[in-house]
């Protein structure tokens, strides 16, 4: 929707009247305009107009005769318009103005542009997001703009930048020529320049600032200086900047703040070296040496300051710090003694920002030394606990800052009588309050003093109870409960949850305490070893099993133990020699195997033969002062199993096969030791 502001000397002040139909009023002393989108003309305003916006419209040729009712304009913002033409004569009438904005025009270059620069009384020009390349040679040479102040070119195509160009600008105070894809910058005098902006391209050097003896300054008026986001990893060791007070050079490639970097900037107060492009591996000793130097920040550099990458003198020969932004660094590893040796000489400091920095836990004299700070922020760090007292010596404290650590309670011990009343704000939210009796006092403090909490960005609520801090309620009677019976609570809870916990245990890794127990009671006898040794068996293991159970037995069973484990295995399937009686069959495979092994299931309990198999078993184990090995397949109940199974099972310790990964690993297992008589290796050794 087009907006067209107008500034009036009369006290109407900015007036935004957005329409759709084409409507033109007057109002006296206002100049209250309604107009459609796309205007190309300027309708009747008050001849006293000073102020007019008209961005966002569709003046793509401004004609000679465009400002003639408008010609007291003194601030005028013509952005967004696809500006391609303006006449030459367009602005000749107007002497009184001083601020043109011209932004978001794409298609103007300097030709289109000779109009503009031929203003005498311009004092602030913009010409941003456009698409200006380099400055032609000695383009501002042709153009006197004495009164030229304030030039920005921001998000051009400018390239590199040849200061010579503006030095033609006699009056220039203020340059932008942020986001221009500059890799070099080409210095040239220019000795009236207060602020320089060239953020966001890709330098790779430190201007030039001294001239080539060395001794005099090309910028001997700049103040600010904002490199912020290029490619910088140095600072030349000579530096013309006498009356420098704020150096940004955060978003850059220093690897290393080395010692008395910054000695040659004499008027320097603010250094910004926030998030490094490339980590930062050493601050030396003296790093930040100035005399000067009041505001440090170094916020979001995962830097170790309690490790030996900072220098523990890196924060000497700067008394005069006020403000030390360190935020989103490592200070999880920082020792009482050396945090005391970086900061403990600084005694102006009233500033200290610590968010975010990993800490833990806080000494009770950890900030003892720093009796002059008003704002101390340790927010989004890992505190459970704060010391009492901890800041009781920090007797100029009047903002404190614990958002979002791990804080379940605040004892009333921890904030002195004195440190309270001398706290202006105190911001402790997001934290996990456990609304007990030990936190009733905080809730009263937080109720009652509304103005001491009213900066907090945050809730303020019971994790335990889901309610908010100010709405949870305790009866006195509730907090009179003694210490002890609160002791015997918390061990009577803590034994419910070790009793529940090995319950737990025992019931996970039950296969793995069964296969413990098999094995310290199937230890084999040095007896049957020498009868298997003597006599000559033909096969290994006798296997009874039901008919309906093949398919488990020549899946899973015989695999593992004929090639697992070099067994030789009777199968009835197999093995029994046709046309013979089954009776004899039987007797002779039993007979002439050194183990029987049956598969019990409710096939094998409804099986005539296998009950004959197992009858059989039962006395040649007997003889031969063994047991049979039993594999249940089934959890069978025991009103379906035979007399002599239930008999076997009662007196002899079976296996169980399960479909769980872990019972089948405790399976085999079991099944392996109870065989290993019979393995190859066991007996041949």
């Amino acid at each position: 929707m087009f907006t067209l502001l107008i500034w009036n000397a009369l006290p109407c002040g900015f007036m935004k009247v957005p329409s759709r139909k084409v409507q033109e009023q007057h109002f006296p002393g206002c100049g209250l305009l309604q107009t459609p989108w796309n205007l190309t003309y300027i309708p009747r305003l008050p001849d006293n107009t000073t102020f007019l916006n008209f961005s966002y419209n569709a003046l793509s040729v401004i004609p000679e005769d465009f400002f003639s009712n408008v010609s007291s304009l003194v601030v005028l913002d013509l952005s967004d318009n696809n500006v391609t033409v303006i006449n030459p004569r367009a602005f000749q009438n107007m002497y009184q103005l001083k601020k043109l904005f011209l932004n978001y025009n794409f298609y103007l270059n300097y030709s289109t542009l000779q109009p503009v620069f031929r203003i005498p009384t311009l004092n602030n020009f913009e010409l941003g997001h456009g698409g200006l390349k380099a400055v032609p040679k000695g383009f501002f040479l042709n153009f006197s703009l004495p009164n030229l102040q304030f030039l920005s070119l921001d998000d051009n195509h400018l390239r590199n930048i040849h200061l010579k160009e503006f030095t033609h600008l006699k009056s220039l105070l203020a340059l932008d020529v942020v986001n221009n894809k500059v890799s070099k910058v080409y210095s040239a005098p220019l000795p009236l320049l207060t602020f320089l902006d060239l953020k966001t391209n890709g330098i790779f050097d430190f201007p030039d600032t001294c001239n080539k003896t060395g001794n005099a300054s090309l910028f001997p008026s700049l103040e600010k200086l904002i490199l912020r986001q290029n490619l910088i990893s140095t600072i030349p060791t000579q530096t013309c900047l006498p009356k420098l007070q704020t150096l940004d050079l955060s978003e850059n490639l220093f690897k290393v703040i080395s010692s008395d970097m910054f000695r040659h900037f004499h008027s320097l107060i603010d250094l910004n070296m926030q998030s490094m492009s490339t980590k930062l591996s050493q601050i030396q000793e003296r790093a930040f040496s100035s005399a000067t130097l009041q505001v440090i920040s170094l916020m979001y550099n995962d830097i170790e300051f309690g490790e030996d990458v900072v220098h523990s003198l890196s924060f000497t020969g700067c008394p005069n710090i006020t403000s030390l932004q360190l935020s989103h660094n490592y200070f999880n590893r920082m020792t009482d003694a050396k945090f005391r040796i970086l900061f403990g000489h600084l005694t102006k400091l009233t500033e200290l920002f610590l968010g975010s920095c990993m800490i833990d836990q806080i000494s009770t004299d950890a900030f003892a030394n720093f009796t002059s700070i008003t704002m101390l922020h340790l927010y989004e760090n890992q505190l459970t606990d704060l010391p009492d007292g901890a800041f009781d010596t920090m007797t100029s404290l009047q903002t404190l800052v614990l958002t979002s650590n791990r804080l379940s309670v605040i004892r009333q011990s921890t904030f002195s009588p004195e440190t309270r009343a001398r706290l202006h704000n105190l911001d402790v939210a997001n934290n996990p309050f456990m609304c007990s009796c030990d936190l009733t006092w905080f809730q009263q403090w937080f109720v009652s003093s509304p103005g001491l909490f009213a900066s907090y960005q945050g809730s303020y609520s019971c994790e335990d109870l889901g309610v908010s801090l100010s709405s949870f309620y305790l009866s006195e009677q509730a907090c009179l409960l003694s210490t002890g019976v609160y002791t015997l609570t918390v061990v009577a809870a803590a034994m419910v949850i070790v009793t529940l916990t090995l319950t737990i245990v025992v019931f996970r890794y039950r296969w793995h305490f069964r296969l413990l127990m098999y094995e310290a009671f199937r230890a084999g006898s040095q007896r049957r070893q020498q009868l298997f040794l003597s006599r000559g068996f033909r096969y290994d293991i006798f296997l009874s099993y039901a008919n309906e159970d093949v398919t488990w037995v020549s899946r899973y069973l015989v695999p593992r133990l004929e090639e697992g484990l070099g067994l030789r295995l009777c199968l009835h399937q197999r093995d029994f020699i046709p046309g013979r009686n089954i009776v004899d069959n039987i007797a002779s495979s039993v007979e002439t195997s050194k183990k029987m092994l049956m598969v019990f299931s409710e096939h094998f309990a409804r099986s005539q033969w296998c009950q004959f198999e197992l009858s059989l078993c039962l006395h040649h184990a007997m003889d031969r002062d063994d047991a049979l090995l039993i594999v249940c397949l089934d959890n069978i109940s025991s009103r379906d199993l035979t007399a002599a199974m239930l008999a076997v099972l009662k007196t002899t310790t079976f296996i169980q096969w399960d479909d769980d990964s872990d019972a089948q690993s405790s399976f085999w297992g079991r099944l392996s030791v109870a065989l290993q008589e019979i393995t190859p290796s066991v007996v041949t050794s």
